[in-house]
């Protein structure tokens, strides 16, 4: 049987992908110390600012951020700036305060305007619109901007961490073949496992934000909530639940515990060990490099 092909990077009209999570961070030293040893290409360090449609005038919003590019979504890592301010950049503060990790999971569709009625009309209270730029070099060595538009709520409506969505304008600049992961065993961001005391309170936020309703899902004492979305998906349990399956005791401040992505567990196991990082294998023959060895949340490899 021939197998199913990829999913395609950007979503049609009416889908909601999974697009990238981010890592708020004291020092993006420690990115490029631990993040580049287990394999990932990152992109230069970018200053993030929002663009005036009707002026042209970008103004700095405080934060700046380098990327790890995947064949299907990516990873952010982002850090406070003195260069603008914002309510974003205030967000990434407070959360820094509990503890570093990943505080941000985005997903990506087709119309930013339809995406915010439907929202609105689900009772979501919403940000202004953010038309977000940053600089970059293209890969033919020219100046370019990346450019998306993002549609937040307003923050503290969801303790999961800050919940977005966005259109790419420029995705042929953004995953640029140069940037992307090929070495590692790495293919594509695939789960996102938020954690709660009260994960049912949780799960009913975010499928009212993604559309997408919930199933329950108990194995091996382990209960999770799951949400399919179009690509990817989301996963929803106790703290305790999220420990016992990863194999490590998940950091009480933590919202979101690990990341999933679909890939080659074995290849992903080497690269760790040669960069001198633990990780230990699930009896699924997942690999999973814990929180404490990957700035605050783990990491699951697992084949598709």
């Amino acid at each position: 049987m021939a197998s199913a092909p990829p999913m395609p990077q950007m979503p049609h009209p009416g889908q909601i992908f999974l697009d990238h999570v981010g890592w708020f961070v004291h020092d993006m030293a420690d990115v490029e110390r631990i993040f580049g040893a287990l394999g990932f290409p990152l992109t230069p360090y970018s200053i993030h600012g929002d663009r005036d449609l009707a002026t042209g005038e970008l103004k700095p919003v405080g934060t700046a951020n380098r990327l790890a590019m995947l064949e299907r979504g990516y990873l952010e890592f982002l850090v406070r700036v003195p260069e603008g301010d914002s309510p974003a950049a205030k967000h990434l503060d407070d959360c820094l305060a509990r503890h570093q990790g990943v505080h941000l999971a985005a997903f990506v569709v087709a119309d930013a305007d339809a995406e915010r009625k439907r929202l609105t009309d689900a009772g979501v209270g919403m940000m202004p619109i953010v038309n977000l730029r940053r600089t970059i070099e293209r890969a033919d060595g020219s100046e370019g901007e990346v450019a998306f538009t993002l549609n937040r709520p307003e923050f503290g409506q969801f303790p999961e961490g800050r919940i977005q969505s966005l259109v790419h304008h420029t995705p042929d600049d953004m995953w640029q073949q140069r940037y992307v992961a090929k070495d590692n065993g790495i293919r594509s961001l695939d789960e996102v496992w938020f954690v709660s005391d009260e994960p049912q309170a949780s799960v009913e936020r975010i499928s009212r934000y993604t559309g997408h309703p919930a199933k329950i899902n108990s194995n091996a004492g382990i209960t999770a909530h799951e949400i399919a979305l179009d690509r990817g998906q989301l996963l929803f349990m106790t703290h305790a639940d999220a420990s016992k399956a990863l194999g490590d005791p998940v950091p009480p401040a933590a919202t979101i515990a690990a990341i999933g992505f679909e890939g080659d567990p074995d290849r992903f196991g080497e690269v760790a060990k040669s960069a001198g990082i633990a990780t230990r294998r699930t009896s699924k023959g997942a690999t999973i490099v814990p929180a404490s060895s990957a700035l605050g949340c783990a990491l699951g490899v697992s084949r598709a």
